[in-house]
């Protein structure tokens, strides 16, 4: 009966869920990642943003297979996982309340549901295969559905986010992911226990490098501890499936080359991780550093199993006689015309080869559509997403190829796209900003960022209150402060805070003080004085949350085609210590190309500092809503140092306006949500098929 800990697993993670639905603030990770006035939607997606709720989905997941399954192996490893999830503080509470600190604005997202769900699926489904093996044909094909699908959407996740049109840029997290769909389709190939030990090792390599911050896009989730710790089991998993691997004597190409181009990629992470362990470093490959460790391998092999797929089709002439027909053509249209003028010779070649042969493996997916249609469909998606990537990965990934348009309202620019000779008009049509909504509590670690004027005045202030009142009045359009107490004239002495009053004047709302205010050697305050960053400190008191969203939706038009795309800015990114800008990005597709538009707002210089409007607009408005810690705080994090009340309000003059879009053409980047779409559906075909065939047999054997 064992596995009916299944219900406690799934019990558990429904009740974690439901804390950030109700927002129960009593509990760290719902104030961590969830606001007052969030949208229902985003509070889930929030459950899944750090690692004890993730551990919590896996252990619900398997406790399901456990329940589904009767099997008491999976309601153990479903058990583990539960108690890793107490570990990582996913039932930490929180004595301080609402209204939590909010979001990370990049996980603002329709994709923040899916993309986690889909990925540590696939994560729990690996790891059922492997604590129930008769349940592996079933669980690591539907894992691979799961990976599949959990790559695409994070793919498109980061094409609509970041702003600049990358989908995919090895990443140390994408890249781990990668080497689990790299085992689990060689376990498609051939179901050996290599490729079930290999695929647990590429879970828990994925779960060390999310969680131990190697990873420049992912390092705001972790618990660094448990990254670490998860390369062990990694590492047993990887040494049981190299014996695995000795035992089967496997002559699989196909099988054997998947699993050894994911033992390649394995091993440019693995080291990442356990570098610090013996206190050393080494940087998990990403970007061009990982181009160059990886595409010399990548490349080749993918043409080498285009070629294994059209042999099987076709025969070997025919896949070597294309196979040569694709070489001397590369060859040819480099020479003629490098695809992409900013990439390596090399590169320019492989895309042209890669294309030809993906020609080749879509005529014998659709001449064997009939006799295995679920394969077929899976490698027709396979050779259009690698063309895809190769036609378009050079134009994603270069920001080279973008063209920077300032804008104005009502303004129009000509935009030329190289090295297409293509023209294209982009006009601002006009703009709306949204109604700045939902409060964040400002986190208790951003004390460092106080400065002693803030201190001070905060200090000031709590001595004062009860003794002084300050007030705000409107006088002509400007705003004033006045404090009003019953001090006779002279020097004051209230705990370590002094005022001076220089005169009083009676009025019909009480004595107004005319003096000074400070605490040792500083002067903190005059009265009267003008309302701003400093006197407001001493007028609304020390209001620890602030307002955090806004967003200015702007309304673009392309060659006569309407588009919009929404600019925001959330103090939750800054008070994260991550940034708080997104960039608005808008697409318009054009065949298989898209024109690519990020936009962002317009940009002042201070000091050293890059300030732009959404945060000078957010400053201003937390400041006038008496949120003066917000306002204050929010641009010395954004600073990185503790501001004056000063700087602080030299910030909040500037006035940058208009907008700044980036422009580019994309080619043939459809093919690539295309193709992972025919994939995915092929996967899916093939379950299905495969659940039918054993349903039969099962009824088969119970008739005789």
């Amino acid at each position: 009966m064992l596995w009916l800990l299944g219900v406690v697993s799934i019990a558990t993670w429904l009740f974690y869920l439901s804390r950030f639905l109700v927002l129960d603030f009593s509990f760290l990770d719902v104030f961590a990642n969830a606001s007052a006035d969030m949208p229902l939607y985003y509070r889930a997606a929030a459950s899944l943003v750090s690692v004890g709720g993730v551990f919590l989905y896996i252990s619900a997941v398997l406790g399901a297979v456990a329940l589904a399954a009767k099997s008491r192996r999976v309601a153990a490893t479903s058990l583990l996982f539960l108690i890793a999830s107490v570990a990582a503080g996913a039932f930490e509470r929180w004595p301080g309340g609402g209204p939590g600190i909010g979001l990370n604005p990049l996980l603002r997202s329709v994709w923040a549901g899916p993309h986690p769900l889909l990925v540590a699926g696939a994560y729990a489904f690996v790891l059922a295969a492997v604590a129930e093996r008769r349940l592996a044909p079933l669980l690591l094909r539907l894992a691979w559905v799961l990976a599949t699908a959990g790559m695409a959407t994070g793919a498109y996740w980061a094409y609509t986010t970041f702003g600049w049109g990358g989908y995919w840029a090895w990443d140390p997290v994408e890249t781990a992911l990668l080497v689990l769909w790299l085992f689990l389709t060689a376990y498609l190939h051939r179901e050996g226990g290599a490729a079930i030990y290999m695929s647990a090792a590429a879970v828990f390599l994925a779960m060390a490098v999310t969680y131990s911050g190697v990873s420049p896009l992912h390092s705001f989730v972790g618990v660094i501890w448990l990254g670490r710790l998860a390369l062990a089991p990694s590492l047993a998993f990887f040494a049981l499936a190299l014996l695995a691997l000795a035992r089967e004597r496997s002559r699989d190409v196909a099988y054997l080359g998947l699993l050894v181009l994911g033992i390649y990629l394995y091993w440019l992470l693995a080291p990442s991780v356990a570098a610090p362990l013996f206190g050393t470093t080494f940087v998990a490959p990403s970007g061009d550093g990982a181009i160059r460790l990886i595409h010399p391998v990548f490349i080749p092999a993918a043409a080498a199993a285009f070629v294994i797929i059209m042999k099987r089709v076709f025969g070997l002439k025919a896949a070597a006689a294309w196979l040569s027909f694709s070489v001397v053509a590369a060859v040819a249209l480099w020479h003629l015309r490098p695809w992409s003028p900013l990439s390596h010779p090399l590169t320019n070649l492989s895309v042209y080869l890669l294309a030809l042969l993906a020609v080749g493996v879509a005529a014998a997916s659709v001449a064997q559509l009939k006799k295995s249609p679920a394969s077929s469909l899976a490698h027709l998606g396979l050779a259009l997403l690698v063309a895809g990537v190769a036609l378009s990965g050079p134009y994603s990934y270069h920001i080279q190829y973008a063209v920077v348009v300032p804008l104005g309202v009502g303004e129009s620019a000509v935009v030329p796209l190289h090295p297409f000779n293509e023209v294209h008009v982009v006009e601002l049509a006009s703009y709306q900003v949204e109604k700045p909504r939902e409060v964040v509590s400002i986190p208790p670690y951003l004390d460092a960022y106080l400065g002693d004027h803030l201190a001070k005045a905060v200090l000031a202030w709590g001595e004062l209150s009860g003794r002084v009142e300050f007030r705000r009045f409107a006088v002509n359009g400007t705003e004033f402060v006045v404090a009003f107490g019953d001090f006779p004239p002279g020097l004051h002495q209230v705990g370590g805070t002094w005022i001076y009053v220089n005169s009083t004047v009676e009025t019909p709302v009480g004595r107004l003080l005319v003096g000074a205010v400070g605490r040792g050697d500083s002067l903190l305050l005059f009265s009267p004085t003008r309302y701003s960053p400093a006197s407001a400190v001493f007028t609304c008191g020390v209001e620890t949350t602030a307002v955090n969203y806004f967003a200015e939706v702007i309304h673009l038009v392309l060659d006569g085609s309407p588009l919009s795309a929404t600019i925001r800015y959330e103090l939750a990114g800054e008070f994260k210590l991550v940034r708080g800008l997104v960039h608005g990005v808008a697409t318009v597709s054009r065949g298989l190309d898209d024109v690519y538009i990020s936009a962002t707002t317009e940009v002042a210089q201070w000091k050293d500092l890059t300030v732009h409007r959404l945060l000078v607009l957010a400053a201003r408005e937390n400041l006038n809503s008496c949120k003066v810690l917000g306002a204050w705080l929010l641009l010395s994090t954004y600073a990185g140092r503790p501001l004056t009340a000063e700087e602080v309000e030299e910030i909040m003059k500037l006035n940058p306006q208009g907008y700044v879009l980036l422009v580019k053409k994309i080619p043939f980047v459809n093919l690539v949500w295309a193709g992972t779409a025919l994939v995915t559906s092929g996967g899916i075909w093939a379950l299905i098929t495969r659940r039918r065939k054993v349903s039969a047999v099962n009824q088969l054997n119970l008739w005789f």
